[in-house]
């Protein structure tokens, strides 16, 4: 189960400004709030707490991590980064007092307190990433996934059937595992695919209104014999993609978006506006999603 990693992200592009930047700050992200879904940007590599706690380091300030505004290492294959969308125990913690310093996450997350964890290996990738991340985010926390009739985690098997990376094996009818979906991984690190349990098969699948629906099918045949196969029997493996209720559903999800932006043309943010001189002395204001009153095309 594998798809192209050039058009992982292509879905939230619509709902993104062309250049999501919302500078640096020196105000860390507020995770210190319970009970909500946090966007994070987190090392796949795994530290030991001084309790004996196995956790993994979370970055305070992801924004400006996504936007490059934070001078940190590139991303790449050897130093790939993590987002994720989580919640309740398994929201981040600082390491200690300094809330502007190191905070973590258990190193294995619950299904019920995560909502999307991807990998990337990539600048490009990391901001398209964060940004999906903030979305689905907003969406838990607004409600709008509820209203979608939707559970924390449909999210991820609605972005598998995208991708095409969303499978069905006919020797599970019916049961957990039918069907399964990888999450996505640029850096090429070993991640366990991911099963649906019966009921949220029946839910995205063979309810009233179907969000997935068989695309193409395969034939296999098991070479060995296995607790899956039966002396060798044929069987087949559906792949699964968006009916256009499913889309819909993961578009309005994506355009829950509400991160910071910046000016396509002169960056200038909701914190730092361009000096009033420059827009006939007043302060400049938002006159297209990613588009200042101050600049070519925007002036009033």
């Amino acid at each position: 189960m594998t798809t192209a990693t050039d058009n992982l992200f292509t879905g939230i592009a619509p709902h993104v400004p062309t250049r999501y930047a919302p500078g640096h700050s020196y105000e860390p992200y507020p995770y210190t709030v319970q009970g909500i879904w946090s966007p994070v940007i987190y090392r796949r590599s795994v530290v030991t707490e001084p309790d004996g706690r196995l956790a993994r380091i979370v970055d305070p300030f992801p924004a400006a991590t996504a936007d490059r505004t934070l001078d940190r290492d590139p991303i790449t294959i050897d130093n790939p980064r993590a987002v994720a969308v989580l919640c309740g125990a398994t929201a981040p913690m600082p390491r200690g007092r300094d809330l502007d310093g190191d905070w973590t996450i258990p190193a294995a997350f619950t299904a019920s307190e995560l909502a999307y964890d991807v990998t990337i290996a990539s600048d490009e990738h990391l901001m398209a990433a964060w940004c999906e991340a903030h979305a689905v985010a907003a969406a838990l926390n607004n409600g709008t996934v509820r209203r979608l009739g939707l559970k924390p985690e449909d999210v991820e098997a609605l972005l598998g059937a995208e991708r095409s990376v969303l499978c069905g094996d006919s020797r599970l009818a019916g049961k957990r595992g039918e069907l399964r979906w990888a999450r996505v991984d640029t850096a090429g690190l070993l991640r366990r695919e991911q099963w649906l349990t019966a009921r949220q098969t029946r839910r995205l699948r063979d309810g009233l209104v179907a969000l997935i629906q068989p695309t193409g099918t395969r034939v296999g045949v098991p070479r060995l014999e296995g607790k899956l196969s039966s002396a060798g029997a044929r069987w087949v493996e559906t792949t699964y993609g968006l009916t256009s209720a499913g889309r819909n559903a993961l578009d309005t999800i994506r355009a829950q978006y509400d991160g910071p932006v910046r000016c396509r043309v002169c960056g200038c943010t909701d914190d730092r506006g361009c000096p009033p001189a420059v827009d006939g002395g007043m302060p400049c204001s938002w006159v297209d999603a990613d588009l200042c009153s101050a600049c070519p095309g925007g002036r009033r």
